[in-house]
């Protein structure tokens, strides 16, 4: 439902391409922003201190990634995170897929249906390899400190023990 708001309140391009990535835009922001949650609660212990280090990651992320702050104007040695940002693939997707049969360049070429889904493939790439590192340190950090409950629950394990 989010789709259809902003694409034709915003009065957006009104070509199957352009809203296709739309859709997978918002798709994958909010799997990225699941994606950048996972990673930090399992990487910072606490709630108060993760629920912290989400906001300043978001935060930093969406500044870095084109929108507010143009990634030419970044320091080089800070571009790493501009291109670390999962935002900045969902960013660079959606004005690039407004912008479809222009020229962008001053070398003539021609924005192309395949480099806006690049950028789409890449923010789900991403997305999936933030909650793949999630899930190993989850598991890591687990497999040291949690105990097996059992397909009955509490109840199982006080059985063992007794």
């Amino acid at each position: 439902f989010y789709t259809p708001c902003f694409y034709f309140i915003g009065q957006l391009r009104p070509a199957w391409s352009a809203y296709l990535a739309a859709a997978l835009v918002t798709g994958g922001m909010g799997l990225a922003g699941s994606a950048v949650a996972m990673l930090l609660t399992t990487l910072v212990p606490g709630l108060g201190a993760a629920t912290t280090a989400f906001g300043c990651a978001v935060l930093l992320y969406q500044n870095v990634c084109g929108f507010f702050l143009p990634i030419a104007a970044i320091p080089p040695y800070l571009l790493w995170l501009a291109w670390s940002s999962v935002f900045t693939y969902g960013y660079y997707a959606i004005i690039n897929s407004q912008q479809l049969g222009t020229v962008m360049t001053g070398a003539g070429e021609n924005v192309e249906d395949r480099l806006v889904f690049a950028f789409c493939f890449v923010l789900y790439a991403w997305c999936f390899l933030f909650h793949g590192v999630a899930y190993a340190i989850t598991r890591a950090y687990s497999s040291h400190h949690a105990t097996y409950l059992g397909p009955d629950g509490p109840r199982s394990a006080q059985t063992r023990r007794a």
